[in-house]
């Protein structure tokens, strides 16, 4: 592609074209930064670990006290000491999340000023935006709760209509089960509505140096403002692209649970002690364990994709909004 030849406003398959080749031509600097990203996660998911071996160990030890030992007191141990762990694993698990977060945002930064044909190497990248740490965590944040409200909205309507269920009459039974699956799918729409407004708000924030963490939000709609079901659909193509990846984290996962967890042992009252309960929990929490990190690996080599689409997306936007010239270097 012509460095210097601007790119009309793309299609669909455009911007997830466009995401590949960025994400192909910069692989191994991207990489490194979702490297980082995923460390962070690692970190806060092995603390998380920590507390869950701490708490079956509990329960393991508490089971075999009950089969005749004199655990009980170790057991006791180690529900203090995970209890104990929680609280100080806040701080920790929210600076683990801001760390992911501005590590996979330094990716969209970076793929946007290729786009804008002013690339800078991911140590420039840094350097600017090293400051907004915090920000892009906040952000993230608001549109998470912002994400929300619909499921809050539509759980307090099931509420209600709940009621009609237990009316002894089949036609308010019926309509209240209708009114509840209706009330399923708009939320679930107006999830997906959302989303597609608030797919950018981190990296307008990233990219434009004047703006606030409580406007980025404000800019995100204004720019999706009329393109809301394209952004849905880009997503939903990226989102097919990337399934069979995600696919194969369950796959591990499924083995380990048929092996480890003693399924013949659980739903006989003869055969389901304490022992087989808890040997049956320490099964679904290493097939648990198994998945999330087989996940956090397919992670790696997906985030950078992602990243890559939502700076054309935005840069897209800006292009349709603004008039902004679109370009795309050739790499030797």
């Amino acid at each position: 592609m012509n460095p210097t030849q601007p790119i009309r406003p793309l299609s669909v398959g455009n911007v997830v074209s466009a995401g590949f080749r960025l994400y192909n031509d910069n692989r191994q600097v991207y990489l490194r930064a979702a490297l980082r990203a995923i460390g962070w996660t690692f970190l806060g998911l092995l603390y998380v670990a920590l507390i869950v071996v701490l708490f079956v160990g509990g329960g393991v030890t508490m089971a075999a006290a009950r089969q005749g030992g004199d655990a009980t007191p170790i057991a006791v141990l180690l529900f203090i000491v995970g209890f104990l762990l929680i609280l100080p694993g806040i701080p920790l698990w929210i600076f683990c999340a801001a760390k992911r977060i501005y590590h996979a945002t330094l990716i969209s930064r970076n793929a946007y000023m290729h786009l804008a044909n002013q690339p800078e190497a991911m140590s420039q990248t840094h350097q600017i935006s090293r400051q907004k740490i915090w920000p892009f965590w906040l952000a993230r944040v608001l549109v998470g709760l912002i994400l929300y409200v619909p499921n809050l909205a539509a759980s307090f309507l099931q509420q209600i209509f709940a009621i009609g269920l237990g009316i002894d009459n089949r036609v308010a039974v019926a309509v209240s089960a209708f009114l509840m699956f209706t009330v399923i799918l708009l939320s679930w729409g107006v999830q997906a509505w959302l989303v597609s407004r608030l797919v950018i708000p981190e990296v307008a924030l990233a990219v434009e140096d004047d703006l606030k963490t409580a406007k980025s939000i404000p800019r995100s709609w204004m720019l999706t403002q009329g393109q809301g079901l394209r952004i849905l659909l880009i997503l939903f193509v990226s989102f097919l692209v990337t399934l069979p990846l995600y696919g194969l984290a369950i796959v591990p996962a499924v083995l380990v649970a048929a092996v480890l967890i003693p399924w013949s042992t659980i739903g006989t009252s003869a055969a389901a002690s304490s022992t087989a309960i808890a040997a049956f929990v320490l099964g679904w929490v290493l097939a648990l364990g198994v998945y999330l990190l087989i996940l956090q690996l397919i992670e790696l080599f997906v985030m950078p994709f992602w990243q890559a689409v939502k700076a054309v997306i935005y840069y897209d936007l800006r292009n349709r909004r603004e008039g902004m010239g679109l370009t795309l270097q050739d790499r030797a």
